[in-house]
């Protein structure tokens, strides 16, 4: 009985999170990353079983970030000469919940949220969420924390790609070489 439990609780959640109204803040969710060069990454664990079990939000933070920074994305700081520090950040959000059968259900959630303000009244910004993605899985306890930031870092990959898909990667210009013999 509690397996079946379980099981329609899984099927909600899978119902839940592909709902039409997952990404209808934005029709499309790259153009807001165009020119965004440097970023806060923040991390949320809101599972003491996964703490129990080693995982930090500074293994993620450090995972997220040298993703963004391969990518040529600077992590912003307080020190930011531009005053941007604050105004943009990569946000995860993980949550998991241990079973009585041995597995745990892992909720990854990646969102881009940027500092907007209102074109009525410019005085007025808040926080948006423009872009996302997310995942749920069920996980043996034995292999979750290394399947986790395997999987954090899928949802980077799936940010990068959308990100460098506006603020493509600029090669630099290679000098001619001389020509021998001439």
């Amino acid at each position: 009985m509690k397996k079946i439990t379980w099981i329609v609780l899984m099927a909600v959640s899978v119902l839940l999170l592909v709902s039409p109204s997952v990404n209808a803040f934005t029709l499309n969710k790259k153009e807001p990353m165009r020119g965004l060069t440097c970023m806060e990454v923040v991390v949320e664990i809101k599972s003491w079983e996964l703490k129990n079990l080693g995982l930090t939000e500074d293994m993620i933070k450090t995972d997220i970030e040298s993703k963004l920074q391969i990518a040529g994305i600077k992590i912003s700081s307080k020190e930011d000469p531009l005053g941007l520090f604050g105004t943009t950040f990569l946000y995860s959000n993980i949550n998991a919940v241990y079973n009585e059968i041995g597995f745990f259900t892992i909720d990854i959630s990646i969102e881009l949220r940027q500092e907007v303000y209102l074109k009525r009244n410019p005085n007025i910004s808040f926080y948006a969420i423009t872009w996302n993605d997310s995942g749920i899985e069920c996980v043996e306890k034995n292999i979750v924390v290394q399947r986790l930031r395997s999987n954090v870092k899928k949802h980077v990959d799936n940010f990068l790609n959308d990100y460098l898909s506006v603020n493509p990667i600029q090669q630099p210009t290679t000098s001619q070489t001389p020509q021998k013999g001439k």
